[in-house]
């Protein structure tokens, strides 16, 4: 005897319920996107300092690492806010 015979068995058994409108995949892909590109941006930046500090201000290659990471974060961010738009997904 099932205790609650109104919920199902199993998700399999009832395709035909949609899923939670809370819940989206692409956003949840696009936020961890932006999410790596923001920490790969702070780890460039703390490196730099931390260059600056041991007194080497030869620091070309880490502004254009930067600056590459900056367009990078910007670019995942423009995504998920469009993808946000175009599907009106809740945060």
């Amino acid at each position: 005897m099932r205790l609650r015979p109104h919920l199902p068995r199993n998700l399999e058994d009832n395709s035909d319920m949609a899923p939670s409108p809370s819940y989206c995949a692409e956003r949840k892909r696009l936020m961890q996107a932006l999410g790596e590109a923001i920490s790969e941006l702070i780890a460039l930046h703390n490196t730099h300092i931390r260059t600056v500090i041991e007194g080497n201000v030869e620091t070309e290659n880490l502004d254009l690492q930067i600056k590459a990471a900056r367009v990078k974060k910007r670019e995942a961010l423009e995504a998920f806010l469009e993808h946000i738009r175009e599907h009106d997904c809740k945060f």
